[in-house]
């Protein structure tokens, strides 16, 4: 991985240098597909390419703090939180919250609550199959298994300040 992703990065920095040659330009503009539309954004999409292929390979999964390749057998796994999988957290930390219990992933109204909550912040709604919110199902117990110890720590301390802060209005309310 480490060396395919060197490779990435060197590639890059060939299609940089090409595109930065006025000459090498007027030939890729004179295709049949017309001048390239926006070079500068593309010149800004292959940058932002070449810092993360020059990153990735210093990511902890393929190296070590010294910078040398791991050792080991098997593909390098990327230990990473999916969006859906951080949506489950959230709404599975806030249901145990609330209800004191544990959620179960097969709960209706838990899955519901994830796919409310994720058209919400700007995710596109599940419509397909018979059942479209048991995709859900899957994140949940990703959700379970994952320990992002620091995400679900942060999450209640929010929680519980917002509980607090929601009592303290309503008795100021009460007392009014």
């Amino acid at each position: 991985m480490k060396s395919t992703l060197l490779e990435v990065e060197e590639a890059l920095s060939l299609v940089m240098e090409a595109l930065e040659s006025p000459w090498i330009r007027e030939f890729l503009d004179g295709s049949s597909n017309g001048p390239i539309v926006d070079p500068d954004q593309l010149i800004s999409g292959l940058v932002d390419l070449w810092d993360r292929a020059a990153e990735a390979q210093n990511f902890p999964a393929l190296a070590t703090k010294s910078g040398a390749t791991k050792p080991g057998p098997g593909k390098a796994k990327l230990e990473a939180i999916s969006p859906h999988v951080v949506c489950a957290i959230l709404i599975s930390e806030a249901w145990k919250h609330v209800h004191g219990v544990e959620p179960r992933p097969k709960n209706r109204r838990l899955r519901e609550a994830a796919e409310a909550y994720w058209k919400a912040i700007g995710g596109g709604g599940h419509y397909y199959g018979e059942e479209p919110l048991a995709l859900w199902r899957h994140h949940f117990k990703k959700a379970a298994s994952t320990p992002a110890k620091e995400l679900r720590t942060e999450w209640r301390r929010h929680l519980v300040l917002s509980e607090l802060d929601w009592k303290r209005r309503n008795s100021a309310c009460e007392a009014a």
